[in-house]
């Protein structure tokens, strides 16, 4: 994805205006993750993982961060083992 689109900051207003709206939440991380801000992307979707029954779109996202990182990376590293430990208990 590209840095088209809202700014971050517009997205975060947005989100605060709606913190329940998943779509919201996955927009803003994705934009997080665009401008390299790795552990905010991260952050935010553990923060409301618990949150939403649905939980595949967030546990999707959170892959497709890892594959794009590549496993090797420390971000991904961290979090892989945060979401098992949060998927398996």
């Amino acid at each position: 994805k590209n840095s088209d689109g809202p700014s971050l900051e517009e997205l975060i207003t947005i989100y605060k205006n709606n913190p329940d709206n998943l779509d919201n939440i996955l927009i803003l991380s994705d934009k997080y993750f665009v401008e390299k801000k790795i552990e905010e992307a991260f952050e935010l979707l553990f923060s409301n993982f618990i949150k939403f029954k649905d939980k595949d779109k967030i546990k999707k996202t959170l892959l497709k961060y890892f594959e794009v990182l590549g496993n090797e990376h420390e971000q991904t590293k961290i979090y892989r083992r945060k979401l098992s430990s949060i998927l398996f208990i």
